[in-house]
Parts: C-alpha cells; sequence; structure tokens
C-alpha cells in the first residue's frame, strides 16, 4: 500500500518505488538501514559533490543479480571486459588500476563479512575456553562426588544392577546438570542482549549487533548442553560403575577418595582447567 506514496527528507519528496522483505538487513553485516535512496539524490544530506563525481573514488560496493543461465565464469569474463573497457575509457592514475573480481553476495558485503568472522572466531574461542574451564572444573567435583557414593555404587552392584546401568544413570544426572546450566545460560543471555546492545560501536554509521534468540542459537546451545554432558560426565561416570565390591563395602564413603587411579583422573582435569585457563 505505500508503492507511489511520497515521503520527505530533510526537506526534499521521495516517491516509494519498492519494499524490501522485512527479514532483509542490507548487505552490510552490522548496518541495518530503514531505507534506501539513490546515490544521486543524496544532495540534501550534505555529502561531498566530489565524491560522487571524482573518477578515482572508491567507496561504492557495486552489486548485481546473475541470470541462473549465466555461469559464474561466464559472468567473471564480463566483468572483466568491462573493466578493460573502463581503463581504456578513462586513462589516468587511480581508475580501473585492479581488475575487477566477482564474489558471492548472498551473505552480505565480502569484505565486512570477513571482519566480522574474524572477530566473531575470536570471541567464540574465548567462549569455548571458558566452557572448557567450567566443564573440567565440574567433571573434578563430579569425580569427588562419585568418590563419595562408592558404598552406594557398590550396594547397587551387589544387588544386580550392571555396568551399563550405572553409568546410564550417572550420565543422566550429568546430562541433567548440563541442561540446567544450558537454561540457566539462555536467560541470561536474554536478560543480558539488550545490556550489551547498548555497547555498539558508535561512527558515522551505527553499527547495529543484531543479537537475538532464534532456532539457530536455542539448537546449538541444546548440542553444546549434550556434548558437555558426554565429554565431562563420561570419566566419572567410567570410572563410579567399577568399584572395588569387596573394599567399598566394607569401609565407609569417604574411603576411596585416596584410590590411586582416582587421583590420576582428577589430576588430569586439574590439568585441563590450569592449561586451558592459561591459554
Amino acid at each position: 500500500g505505500a508503492l507511489g506514496r511520497a515521503i520527505t527528507l530533510e526537506g526534499k519528496p521521495y516517491t516509494i518505488v519498492g519494499i524490501a522483505p522485512r527479514d532483509f538487513q542490507g548487505l552490510t553485516r552490522g548496518f541495518f538501514p530503514d531505507l534506501w535512496i539513490p546515490v544521486t539524490q543524496t544532495a540534501p544530506f550534505e555529502i561531498d559533490p566530489d565524491v560522487l563525481s571524482a573518477r578515482n573514488m572508491r567507496w561504492l560496493s557495486i552489486t548485481g543479480r546473475v541470470p541462473k543461465s549465466v555461469s559464474w565464469k561466464q559472468a567473471q569474463a564480463e566483468i572483466s571486459s568491462v573493466a578493460r573497457q573502463v581503463r581504456e575509457e578513462n586513462p589516468g592514475p587511480g581508475v580501473g588500476d585492479e581488475e575487477m573480481v566477482l564474489l558471492p553476495g548472498a551473505q552480505g558485503d565480502a569484505g565486512n563479512l570477513a571482519d566480522l568472522s574474524r572477530i566473531s572466531l575470536l570471541l567464540m574461542s574465548v567462549v569455548g575456553i571458558l566452557l572448557l574451564i567450567a566443564c573440567a572444573n565440574v567433571g573434578g567435583l563430579m569425580l569427588a562426588r562419585a568418590s563419595g557414593r562408592r558404598r552406594e555404587i557398590a550396594i547397587r552392584q551387589a544387588l544386580g544392577a550392571g555396568r551399563a546401568r550405572l553409568i546410564r544413570q550417572l550420565l543422566t544426572e550429568s546430562l541433567l546438570l548440563a541442561t540446567l546450566g544450558g537454561v540457566a545460560g539462555l536467560l541470561l543471555a536474554l536478560w543480558s542482549t539488550d545490556f550489551l546492545s547498548q555497547f555498539r560501536p558508535q561512527g558515522y554509521l551505527p553499527m547495529e549487533l543484531g543479537m537475538r534468540l532464534d532456532l539457530r542459537v536455542l539448537g546449538f546451545s541444546a548440542v553444546v548442553s549434550l556434548l558437555a554432558a558426554l565429554l565431562f560426565g563420561l570419566a566419572p561416570a567410567l570410572q563410579a560403575s567399577r568399584p572395588q565390591l569387596t573394599e567399598a563395602l566394607k569401609t565407609d564413603s569417604g574411603a576411596g577418595l585416596s584410590h590411586p587411579s582416582r587421583r590420576g583422573w582428577g589430576a588430569s582435569l586439574v590439568v585441563v582447567q590450569v592449561a586451558m585457563a592459561l591459554v
């Protein structure tokens, strides 16, 4: 219903000629414009006219849609032909000195995407290391707790519980703990999204972080929680499900803390935790 209507920007009328899909946020990651206007109609916005007319200025990104009938190689050949023609018609320094390279635009501006990808990779690496530190810490606590439950587990085995069933029970406890941790993390993310958005970089064009919880975030969180439960719950489960029945039934619950194999597992988890902290 808005097509053909006029709006006023900086005292100048503009006619609406098209509407983008609701989820379309432009081709530059981090910048979410409300509207687009022709570059030749930017006079009211105090843009230097020389920027538009100078032949050696390179601040525009040209985006086009390649027909399905044209291959990538054919499109690149045509772009190269245009580049040669530009150089021939506009001799002089700074005009067409470089080859024009065709890049995919489905994910947005390639240069901007590469910068954001590096930043995202760094942040994800830090978060991953922090997750490993926490998991190693929890794994050590679960190993100590399993040592304290040696008598209980030995009684279960004496009554006929198989090792696979004991491992399944202990892994279920680990999964419950990991699920609660994942839910708590999602609630914290939901609460802190608006707060973190206030720290977006400021500049000529304010960058938007675009943080939101969607099905991809929920799915990723579920997978990470499951992997954390398996990775750091399996070692305590394997260790706890292999008690020395006679010794465990004769002694009190704390007697197994000095068992050499348990000290080995605990020391390994401490090594992992300290190593990740140093990284």
